[in-house]
This record gives structure tokens, sequence and C-alpha cells, in this order.
């Protein structure tokens, strides 16, 4: 496979977004989360479906599902020595998205990870 990071950083595909991560630790009592950090990330930004219709008791509940590709990395909920954290959230053309997913990309130059958007509709 290419190493496909010089199409990420192309003027013509690259669009800036802004991640806030909070990272933290695990003691009594549960989760203690540090001050989130906003971070200014070059990705290309794509739909991974037209919209996620999820059905629930009161009715219909329409998710975006989005794909980032960055250089940067982009996390999940993680505990370990190094980096505990909960999941990255990125905010992209006035909306949110929590990253659900990453795909394992490192070697190729580029990180992909999947979002859902937090807000309704």
């Amino acid at each position: 496979m290419i190493n496909v990071s010089r199409v990420i950083r192309s003027r013509h595909f690259r669009q800036t977004i802004a991640v806030t991560r909070t990272t933290g630790s695990f003691a009594k009592g549960g989760w203690e989360a540090d001050t989130p950090t906003t971070l200014s990330v070059i990705a290309v930004v794509w739909p991974s479906t037209p919209e996620e219709i999820q059905q629930v008791p009161e009715g219909d509940r329409v998710t975006g599902m989005v794909t980032f590709a960055t250089i940067a990395p982009l996390y999940v909920s993680r505990k370990g020595a190094s980096l505990q954290g909960i999941s990255d959230y990125v905010t992209w053309n006035s909306e949110e998205y929590k990253i659900l997913s990453l795909l394992p990309y490192k070697d190729y130059g580029y990180y992909m990870a999947v979002g859902a958007r937090v807000k309704g509709a």
C-alpha cells in the first residue's frame, strides 16, 4: 500500500478539525478527568454512510457517521500505563462527533477513525 499522508496534507483535500482530548486516571470512586485539551488537526473527512438510523422505542434516531483520516492519532477510550483517557471528540462543520472506532493504517502514514454525531439530526 502507498503512503497516503501526502494526500491528507494536500491543500486540495485537507480540512482543519478541532479535536478535544481528555486524559486522566482511574482512582477510587471512578474516573478522574484532567482538563480537556483542544488540538487543531489536519484531516480529510468524508461520510461513513449517508446516515445511520437506530430504531428505538421513542422513535427513529438519526446519527451521522463520519470518517476522519489524519496524520495525528485519534483515540477511543483507553486504559494503559502511558495514556489513559476517554474517546476524542471532533468538531467539524459545527457538529461534534465522538470517535467510536479506529482503523490500523499507521504503517501507511495516516490514522483513520470513525465518529458518530453526538447531538440529534
